[in-house]
């Protein structure tokens, strides 16, 4: 392997070099291993190309609870929306989507975020109480060199994190600043942003 990657001759050889070396010793059922498997030829599905399988991801009944509050005349294309839909389905533990620039990465981030923020929001809804929503067994935890004690959330309201990874930084950059902007809702929801103020602020600091 590594009289190859000389070969190669990439920015990513050491990378490579690392993944090469612990692919071997993953469970070949966990995440991450099932992901960087082939998939059977009889399992794929050519989502250019019309089928049932493509239909049902894409069917009313497969979207998401919640949506990023767009301008409502704008729609997300279909290839996006089952993106989207896929995430929601909780289906795929771990999943890519192939965004080349200008394909609207962003706004698909968004929806994601709706999705989750919902999906999560049903599960709060289901406590009597914000104490209810936390273990009895606290846990220790160190932030910038502060050691705090905190307690647990209850296993149901974890899974909903999204982490946006880039190998360019701009787009990372970009998603994370738009995200809070009152400017990143349509102009009719913008009145009713949740948590105004804080949108408001952000902006001002950011101009």
């Amino acid at each position: 392997i590594k009289r190859r990657c000389e070969i190669l001759n990439s920015f990513f050889l050491r990378d490579l070099q690392r993944v090469a070396q612990h692919i071997s010793k993953l469970n070949k059922n966990s995440s991450l291993s099932r992901y960087l498997s082939a998939a059977p030829l009889g399992h794929r599905t050519d989502v250019a190309k019309p089928s049932p399988e493509l239909w049902a991801s894409v069917a009313p009944k497969s979207l998401p609870l919640g949506r990023w509050q767009h301008a409502p005349t704008h729609n997300n294309a279909l290839m996006k929306q089952l993106a989207v839909n896929e995430y929601a389905s909780g289906k795929h533990s771990l999943f890519a989507v192939n965004g080349p620039p200008g394909t609207g990465k962003t706004t698909l981030v968004k929806d994601v975020v709706a999705a989750a923020v919902v999906a999560r929001a049903l599960k709060l809804v289901r406590y009597r109480s914000a104490d209810d929503a936390f273990e009895k067994k606290s846990v220790s935890c160190e932030v910038d060199r502060s050691r705090f004690v905190v307690r647990k959330l209850k296993r149901d309201l974890v899974g909903f994190e999204v982490v946006i990874a880039s190998s360019n930084n701009n787009a990372v950059e970009n998603i994370t600043r738009q995200l809070p902007k009152r400017s990143g809702l349509g102009e009719c929801f913008q009145g009713s942003a949740y948590l105004p103020e804080v949108a408001r602020l952000y902006e001002d600091i950011r101009t």
